[in-house]
This record gives C-alpha cells, structure tokens and sequence, in this order.
C-alpha cells in the first residue's frame, strides 16, 4: 500500500526526515506527485523509523495506541497517488512550528513559550513555520526505558502534524487533512511545562479525520 505494509500500517505512518526536511517527488513531467503524502515514497530525502518500539534503540517498556485507522482506498479514479486514509485519533490543533534557522523545529502546545515537542518537518517547501490551520494527530504513548543521563521524561509522545484542506461538511462529515511531518516529545527536557503539554496531547478529543494523497 504505497510502499507501507497495511498490516503496519498505524506505526509505519510515523516515518520522519532524520536528515532534514526533503522535496516533494513529482511525476516526469513535473505535474502530480507519485505517492500520497502520507507515504515516505512521496519525498526524496533519508527517511527512518528508528523511534518506534520495533526499532528503537532504546528499550520499550509499554506501548499505548491512541490511534485506530479506520478506511483506506484510492478514491474514483483510481490513482495511487490519491489513495486516502480514514482514522479516528486525538486531535489538537497547534501553533505554527518554530524554527532555529539551522536544523530543529518544534511545536508549542497550549502556547506557553516552550517547546512541546520535537517536529521533523516532510518538505522544505511551503515552509512548514509559515502554514495555518495546523493540527497534532497523537499516534503513540511510549514508556521508555532511558540512560541516567538523558534528561527527558521516559514517556513520548509521537504523531504527526497535518494541515486542514477541507473543514467536514456538515454533521457526520469528515475534515480532510494533509500530512506535513512528524513529532516526538523524546527530545524535550523534563519539567512542569513539558509534562502539561504531554497530557494536552494524550487528553485531544478523539476526532475522525481522512489523511489525503
């Protein structure tokens, strides 16, 4: 299913650009693009999985699903490019990411000042720090097992950061998202604020949302 087993499918969303943020592919005569969004086949950059439990080089004591994925199919026409997924999650809109100009990104939950978590934005381009309607899907609830000296919380909290394309239409109606990266909360330093902004994101109301192609 676009280079992501289905089986797997709620944990291999959760790729990331560990070299940075990459470009869009796009077909030969540089008009669709060849995959979804949401599939690591749609950027040419270096992708890796290596923070969820199957990989991680740090031990996983429990692992907690927030996430259930509903539907998933190409729509009329067919396109594989095109083919969307429906799932039902914690959703929390957020600020646009803060960037320091060289090689980190991060989100503010609740707008406190300090980073919430960690983002590895997909594409250069747009600028991801420049978007609106931004919002946090919660995938993941890890409990880490970590080294004395790394001074983050064992908990992380990991998901993806998605951009509105279409508001639902009407009651039932599913809003329509585009992925745009990922997150982690593995990187943030221990303390009160960074607690609060863990349980804002684990306690999002669960909403049903379509990831588009």
């Amino acid at each position: 299913m676009c280079v992501l087993w289905k089986e797997q499918l709620l944990t291999d969303l959760l790729w990331f650009a560990i070299e940075g943020p990459g470009q869009r592919l796009l077909s030969r005569d540089g008009g669709a693009t060849v995959a979804p969004a949401w599939s690591w086949a749609s950027i040419e950059g270096v992708v890796a999985l290596d923070l969820l439990p199957e990989t991680s080089l740090e031990g996983i004591r429990n692992v907690k699903k927030l996430v259930t994925i509903e539907d998933s199919g190409p729509d009329r026409s067919g396109n594989a490019a095109e083919i969307t997924i429906t799932l039902r999650g914690p959703l929390l809109p957020v600020s646009p990411p803060v960037s320091d100009g060289i090689s980190m990104w991060s989100i503010d939950v609740g707008q406190r000042g300090v980073a919430s978590a960690r983002l590895f934005p997909d594409v250069k381009e747009p600028d991801i720090c420049q978007m609106s309607d931004l919002a946090s899907i919660i995938f993941l609830v890890l409990n880490r097992t970590k080294k004395p000296l790394i001074s983050s919380s064992n908990e992380d909290v990991q998901g993806l950061v998605v951009r509105l394309l279409k508001a639902a239409d009407g009651e039932g109606g599913v809003s329509v998202y585009e992925r745009v990266g990922y997150f982690t909360t593995s990187y943030i330093s221990s303390s009160q604020v960074a607690t609060r902004g863990r349980q804002a994101l684990k306690k999002a109301p669960l909403t049903k949302v379509c990831l588009a192609g």
